[in-house]
């Protein structure tokens, strides 16, 4: 087995779709051929890639209270309400 590392740096916006290896010789005589790629994550992506309900919470959570805002900011502009009696409509 014969194994290359590199530090690929792929163009983002024309990812990679394939790989093309070519041997060129006369002696060597090829049964088996494998090509496996693998990649390291680092910072965020490593935590949400290795924790995925941990980031489905947070995910739909950080959306919730987005969409909460926005509902309040809506209701204190329409009905001209103090922020405190917001809360009180929610007790």
């Amino acid at each position: 087995m014969y194994s290359v590392t590199c530090d690929l740096q792929d163009n983002r916006l024309r990812p990679a779709a394939g790989a093309q290896v070519e041997i060129r010789s006369r002696l060597l005589e090829i049964s088996r051929g494998e090509l496996v790629l693998s990649t390291t994550y680092q910072g965020l992506r490593r935590l949400l890639f290795s924790h995925p309900v941990l980031a489905a919470v947070v995910g739909i959570s950080i959306n919730a209270a987005f969409i909460l805002m926005v509902l309040l900011a809506g209701l204190v502009t329409s009905k001209r309400l103090s922020t405190f009696e917001c809360w009180q409509l929610f007790k």
